[in-house]
């Protein structure tokens, strides 16, 4: 019988959760083997100690809760009605529409000076359209997949103590 399954069984007959007939083979067991009835002895002492912690006490009354009465909402033919709310929706769409435009106003590339202790030279910049601009369909079309394999992408866990990097 291996350490653990002993332990479980002895865990189980402290909790009296065994059969009988089981706990007789187990009291059995112990009296062949001394050096396992310490371990016994120790798991008793600590279930019935867990026991001893998580006995419940006498309960505790208390006292009402105190609730804080609602006001009463008045009945519909006396609250205010709202009927400018589509004009409020209305002024938040063409303001979003209006902000909109001023930042992203189409025109000419900007155009960027750096400064350098010589001279001052002009960076132009790529028209997004063409087919050299970073985000374009063209590019994505041009490049290379940077892997070689056949097979879907996969995720890999490297355990902290399993990185030998991270421990030294």
């Amino acid at each position: 019988m291996t350490q653990e399954i002993l332990n479980r069984l002895l865990i189980d007959r402290s909790l009296g959760a065994l059969a009988p007939d089981v706990t007789a083979l187990l009291d059995g067991y112990l009296e062949r083997e001394p050096d396992h009835s310490e371990v016994a002895g120790e798991i008793e002492e600590s279930v019935r100690l867990a026991k001893l912690a998580l006995r419940s006490g006498p309960a505790i009354q208390l006292p009402p809760l105190k609730l804080l009465p609602l006001r009463e909402r008045p009945p519909a033919e006396r609250r205010p009605r709202r009927a400018w709310w589509p004009a409020e929706l209305a002024a938040a769409l063409v303001l979003g529409i209006g902000l909109g435009f001023l930042a992203f106003r189409p025109g000419e590339p900007a155009r960027v000076k750096v400064e350098t202790a010589a001279a001052t030279v002009p960076i132009e910049t790529v028209d997004s359209g063409s087919s050299n601009a970073f985000w374009s369909v063209q590019r994505l079309a041009r490049m290379e997949p940077k892997t070689a394999s056949t097979r879907g992408p996969r995720v890999t866990w490297k355990s902290f103590l399993q990185n030998s990097q991270a421990n030294n």
